[in-house]
């Protein structure tokens, strides 16, 4: 026992000093917190300190020697002159779609993806007697995938498109007359690769598509009419929009009289005529979603819709109605959402939409 007691690896660990005594009872200096023993092999305290290089390879775009994962992205970017009254043109001044003209002369900027941070864009128009306009902007995503910029030309007649480029964000807009420019979102580890190019094809004509919504037996007022965005609606992720439909105040009247035991709900049967009013009343006042789709277009595209039930997109039967209207001299084909018909009670629901655009 006494030979136990005084063998000095029972008093191993010496905190008063550091040192910890090996199996052989080799001194070697160790680093104790609570618990915790830190050997650094004799390595010195300074070695230790300094960062380790490491180097590996990330997944999901291209890496670098310190092992950062970075996600490419590629964004087209397109410019187009908008007249007065809505023509949009091309460089050499053709006229290759049509959209809302507001009585200006305006340079437009679309793209065909989102991005993170901004760049600034230079545009040289030239009119009819070849004096130029130089038209800047800082460009940044704004959901809408578009921008606009006015044309400072008096009431000259735009003719065609000269220079025109990218730059980086903080650059002259006289600088941006590169094609291409990059944008690193360090918060998401994102590059966005942009480049940019005149709008010379005829593909994408731009049209107003509307939306409202009013008791099944009625008729929606061109007042009440909320737009869509065509642009967006092409996208993969498509264009989401959201519509309320107010209390009812026949409801609300009807639904007192029940509250209040007045007639005809001052009898035992009450409950029951309560319910038969109430489910007629929803069943005959109901509200069902219009949309408004140019005739002209309506063959050329698959049209889409998508009810939000929390969180989760429901795909909707949109069915022609047979109704044309005429907005703005221009036909359109009313559809409706054949199998989802909203409540018209004694609250306001509100409705969140997905439409889709597909090309034919």
């Amino acid at each position: 026992m006494s030979e136990y007691l005084n063998d000095p690896r029972e008093m191993a660990i010496r905190t008063e000093s550091g040192i910890t005594l090996e199996e052989d009872n080799r001194k070697e200096v160790m680093y104790h917190w609570g618990a915790k023993v830190l050997d650094l092999c004799d390595l010195p305290v300074e070695e230790y300190m300094k960062p380790m290089t490491v180097i590996g390879v990330g997944g999901g775009g291209s890496s670098d020697d310190t092992g950062s994962s970075v996600t490419k992205k590629s964004v087209l970017m397109k410019i187009s002159v908008i007249s007065p009254d809505g023509d949009i043109i091309s460089q050499n001044g053709d006229i290759i779609g049509v959209t809302n003209g507001d009585g200006t002369w305006k340079v437009r900027w679309t793209w065909d993806k989102g991005f993170n941070g901004s760049i600034v864009s230079m545009v040289k128009v030239y009119d009819e007697s070849h004096t130029e306009y130089v038209v800047g902007a800082t460009l940044s995503d704004n959901g809408n995938k578009q921008y606009e910029s006015i044309i400072d030309c008096g009431n000259n007649t735009i003719k065609l498109i000269g220079a025109y480029g990218v730059g980086e964000q903080g650059s002259e807009f006289s600088d941006a007359t590169g094609k291409t420019t990059t944008i690193v979102d360090e918060n998401t580890d994102t590059e966005f690769n942009i480049s940019i190019e005149i709008n010379g094809t005829p593909s994408i004509t731009v049209y107003d598509i509307y939306y409202g919504n009013a008791c099944k037996n009625d008729s929606v007022e061109y007042s009440a009419l909320g737009t869509i965005d065509m642009i967006s609606s092409m996208d993969d992720n498509g264009y989401d929009f959201y519509f309320t439909i107010p209390a009812s105040n026949d409801y609300l009247v009807e639904l007192s009289k029940y509250d209040g035991g007045q007639t005809p709900y001052n009898t035992d049967d009450a409950d029951e005529l309560w319910e038969e009013w109430s489910e007629n009343y929803e069943d005959e006042y109901r509200h069902t979603l219009r949309i408004y789709i140019p005739v002209i277009i309506e063959n050329q595209y698959e049209f889409v819709l998508y009810n939000d039930n929390s969180g989760h997109y429901i795909q909707t039967e949109m069915a022609k109605s047979g109704v044309i209207k005429t907005y703005n001299n221009s036909e359109y084909s009313e559809y409706v959402n054949s199998n989802t018909k909203y409540l018209y009670d004694d609250i306001a629901h509100t409705f969140k939409m997905r439409f889709i655009m597909i090309k034919n």
